[in-house]
């Protein structure tokens, strides 16, 4: 059987297209590799100025703000590249001036909701860490970054490798070093933190929306609206019940109220994240052609994708978890070296990242709305569970395996919607 796997996949194989694939590839992961050298010099002075409790009020309301990046885009980046390619020239301009439009408009508003909603929360809850002004900080930051993204995307979408490494180098490099300067000059070290990273995301917001609105027209299209509004109402409810996936393993740690361990977890999430990163962007650079194989349902291209997609993501992943403590004992020099326990079991959780990533990616090509939201109401649901129970039976060790454990259901439900669909249409 691994035989005929074999075969099937290297007659599969477009080595022109693979080439292609790699050098664009390279070009969308350039960015987070030269930020990942600059980091190689940077995070040991980093680390000596910030305690790992630093870390950990950074990375929870990094974390915590993130979850609101579905009401700050109203998950129009998911309409986008599913209108996109069905959209002429003409289409593809009132698309982007209505989506980003609207957003500008949207954006200040929810932002001061968001953050009311958010003070009278940590005071009923008596919040463990400081909340003020990194919360808000951390918000404003997640509000800008909003339009880089749907930037980026566009540059993806239209297969723009260049400029999508150009925008990136700038972000990523911008951030480390503007952070690592304000971290060495004021008082409050992690508020240079979170200023380092706001006032980038800021500039680089600015150039994007300028961009994006470049040769189209100056308004918005209610009836382009009306169909993105109609397309992400269920997509809202699913983003909603998904951050229990992605941000409850911190929110119930902190509960435990050891922030020093905490500090520890988020590290090693931090330095996991890195990697993440690397697979992510060769993810980035294929998720154009998983698109298209799945709108014109080319079975024998999607599964040659996945599979080598699935390949390289594990074979990065075995590779960083043996070197791990070595690189980890480098960058912070030795001061969080405790952190790679952590680090070495979040790592796998990204692999299953990576393939529900692509299951997602897949029923968004499909249209299957229903089936992304029932997907994202199970896991969650389920991660509300694990991780409660988790942090409360187990700890911070315990919740570590259930986030792997929490992908893992999550690739198995979407790729069982997926593989439903796809019998549907005789394709299976």
């Amino acid at each position: 059987m691994m035989l005929v796997l074999y075969r099937t996949v290297r007659k599969s194989l477009n080595f022109e297209r693979i080439i292609e694939i790699l050098k664009k590839g390279a070009l969308y992961f350039g960015a987070s590799f030269m930020g990942l050298l600059l980091s190689i010099y940077t995070f040991p002075i980093l680390s000596k100025y910030l305690s790992e409790k630093d870390f950990a009020v950074f990375n929870y309301f990094t974390n915590l703000s993130v979850f609101f990046t579905f009401i700050f885009a109203l998950q129009f980046y998911v309409y986008f590249s599913a209108a996109y390619y069905r959209s002429n020239e003409e289409e593809k301009k009132k698309l982007v001036s209505t989506l980003v439009l609207s957003l500008l408009i949207w954006n200040p508003i929810i932002l001061c909701v968001i953050y009311g909603a958010l003070l009278i929360y940590f005071r009923f809850v008596h919040l463990t860490i400081p909340f003020y002004p990194y919360c808000f900080l951390a918000l404003i930051t997640v509000s800008a970054s909003i339009y880089k993204g749907i930037y980026l995307l566009k540059l993806r979408l239209n297969q723009k490798a260049v400029p999508f490494f150009y925008i990136s180098v700038v972000y990523k490099i911008g951030t480390i070093l503007l952070g690592l300067f304000l971290v060495m000059s004021l008082s409050d070290r992690v508020l240079g933190r979170f200023y380092g990273v706001m006032f980038v995301e800021i500039l680089v917001a600015i150039y994007c929306v300028i961009s994006l609105l470049k040769g189209v027209s100056f308004r918005i299209d209610r009836g382009v609206l009306k169909t993105a509004i109609r397309y992400i109402i269920p997509l809202l409810g699913a983003s909603l019940i998904y951050y229990p996936v992605i941000g409850l393993d911190q929110i119930t740690l902190e509960r435990l109220n050891n922030t020093r361990e905490l500090g520890f977890y988020s590290l090693g999430l931090t330095f996991a994240g890195y990697l993440h990163m690397l697979n992510y962007s060769v993810y980035q650079a294929i998720e154009p052609d998983i698109i298209k194989s799945t709108i014109h349902f080319n079975k024998k291209k999607l599964s040659v994708i996945i599979i080598c997609m699935l390949g390289f993501t594990l074979l990065t992943s075995i590779s960083f978890v043996l070197t791990s403590k070595f690189l980890i004992n480098y960058l912070t020099g030795g001061k969080f070296v405790y952190s790679a326990n952590y680090c070495n079991i979040l790592v796998m959780s990204y692999v299953f990242v990576i393939s529900f990533s692509m299951g997602a990616t897949i029923l968004n090509a499909l249209k299957l709305n229903k089936a992304s939201f029932y997907t994202t109401l199970i896991g969650g649901l389920f991660s509300v569970v694990v991780y409660i129970l988790a942090a409360k039976f187990g700890g911070f060790y315990t919740v570590a395996f259930t986030r792997i454990l929490v992908f893992i259901v999550l690739t198995l439900i979407s790729f069982y919607f997926v593989y439903k669909e796809l019998r549907i249409k005789g394709m299976i």
